[in-house]
């Protein structure tokens, strides 16, 4: 053991100090042989492995253990950002390629997106100025608005409003406040997804400004049955 190298267990019977003392060590030597194990299916890229030490309270077993929680986190990281820079990618050329009118472009966006985070149902606002002679859009204008242009999977009913004012219902008030707006286990019919298999009420809705030299030229509305996406809001309103 001590130039590295696992002994046979050793069998004594004699019930004196020698059989503590061997005892001790076949107990060492398991618990060395788990730790070598569980690094060895680490280093092979298992980050998921199991340690199946008895003892796990152990210096060595701690630090493994430690390592493994670390890399684990340093893979969903990795991977997270690997999916956002793939979102960044496909979306961007989804945008350089289309030259299509501004509704069927925001209908196949907000189609890609949905079905890029896995969700079910998606709609885009956009900011319209009535009356705006000079393209200049402004925040602090009483007769901006928000209007629905693009949707997936939206139940649009006759009376579904279109348009939203600077803080009316969670799209202006997204607009007005200039940050991603999450809520979770939302009221009853608050959103219905629609489906060739009938309706339902959405559980978790995100709304996100699209935000060109500090002014919000329109929001991203997602919602699912289950939450959406379970990063930080930052990593969240970057990756969409």
């Amino acid at each position: 053991l001590a130039h590295g190298h696992f002994p046979k267990k050793i069998d004594y019977e004699m019930s004196d100090e020698i059989r503590d003392t061997t005892t001790a060590l076949n107990n060492l030597v398991e618990r060395l042989h788990n730790s070598t194990d569980f690094a060895k299916r680490i280093g092979e890229g298992d980050l998921n492995v199991v340690y199946h030490g008895s003892q796990t309270q152990d210096v060595l077993s701690k630090s493994l253990l430690n390592m493994q929680l670390s890399l684990k986190h340093i893979e969903e990281e990795n991977n997270r950002r690997k999916w956002a820079t793939e979102g960044f990618a496909i979306h961007g050329e989804l945008f350089r390629k289309n030259n299509l009118d501004l509704e069927t472009l925001c209908n196949s966006f907000i189609e890609s997106l949905v079905k890029y985070i896995n969700g079910v149902h998606g709609a885009v606002y956009a900011v319209n100025h009535l009356g705006s002679s000079s393209g200049i859009i402004s925040l602090e204008q009483d007769n901006l608005y928000f209007e629905l242009i693009g949707t997936y999977a939206y139940d649009l009913k006759e009376d579904t409003p279109r348009k939203y004012k600077l803080g009316q219902s969670i799209i202006g008030q997204c607009a007005k406040e200039k940050r991603t707006i999450l809520i979770e286990n939302s009221p009853e019919n608050f959103t219905t997804i629609s489906s060739g298999l009938g309706k339902a009420n959405a559980t978790h809705i995100i709304c996100i400004p699209m935000i060109v030299n500090q002014q919000v030229m329109g929001i991203v509305e997602l919602s699912n049955f289950l939450s959406l996406i379970h990063i930080s809001e930052p990593t969240r309103q970057e990756a969409i």
